[in-house]
C-alpha cells in the first residue's frame, strides 16, 4: 500500500504513524519513521506547518505592506537545528530526519507563490536564508550520524 494522502496528513499532525513490519521491496512506507516523535518534534512540524500555510501570504506581502524578510521561513529549520543541539540529545535516526526534511516545506510553497524577480539582487538576497537553512540542515545531520556511529561503536566494545 502507498503512502496515502492520509498517512501524511496524521503525519504532519503529529499523529503516529505505524512503520509496516516485515515488508518486502521498497515503497513509501519504508521511509516511516520507526520511532514516535517527541512532543518538540511535534511541535516543530507544527510550525512548519503553519509557516507554510502563510508562506504566500508572507511572500506577497498580503499581510503587510511589503513582503516579510524571508527569514521568516527558516524558522522551523532554526528550531530543528537548536532541538537536534541541546540536551536531551535525540538520535539521528529517520523520525529527526524526516522532521529535519519537512521543515524545508514552507520555501518550496514559497517559491511556487513568488512572483517572476526582476534583478540578480533580490535573487541572491533571497535564496541567501535558503542556503543558510541548507546548510544548517547538511551539518547538524552529518554531525548528529557521526555521534550515532560513535555511540553504537562504544556499545559493541
Amino acid at each position: 500500500m502507498a503512502f496515502g494522502w492520509m498517512k501524511c496528513a496524521r503525519w504532519i499532525a503529529g499523529i503516529e504513524v505505524p512503520a509496516r513490519e516485515g515488508g518486502t521491496g521498497f515503497d513509501m512506507e519504508a521511509l516511516a519513521p520507526t520511532r514516535r516523535r517527541t512532543l518538540s518534534e511535534r511541535g516543530i512540524a507544527a510550525l512548519t506547518t503553519l509557516t507554510a500555510a502563510l508562506a504566500p501570504w508572507l511572500v506577497l506581502g498580503h499581510l503587510m505592506e511589503r513582503p516579510a524578510p524571508t527569514w521568516i521561513l527558516a524558522l522551523p529549520g532554526a528550531a530543528w537545528v537548536l532541538r537536534m543541539c541541546f540536551p536531551p540529545r535525540l538520535p539521528m535516526d529517520r523520525a529527526a530526519l524526516a522532521v529535519g526534511a519537512y521543515t524545508f516545506v514552507p520555501w518550496a510553497v514559497a517559491l511556487m507563490a513568488r512572483p517572476r524577480y526582476y534583478s540578480w539582487a533580490e535573487i541572491v538576497g533571497e535564496g541567501q536564508w535558503l542556503l543558510w537553512h541548507a546548510a544548517g540542515f547538511a551539518a547538524v545531520a552529518v554531525v548528529g550520524l557521526a555521534l550515532d556511529i560513535r555511540d553504537e561503536m562504544r556499545k559493541s566494545r
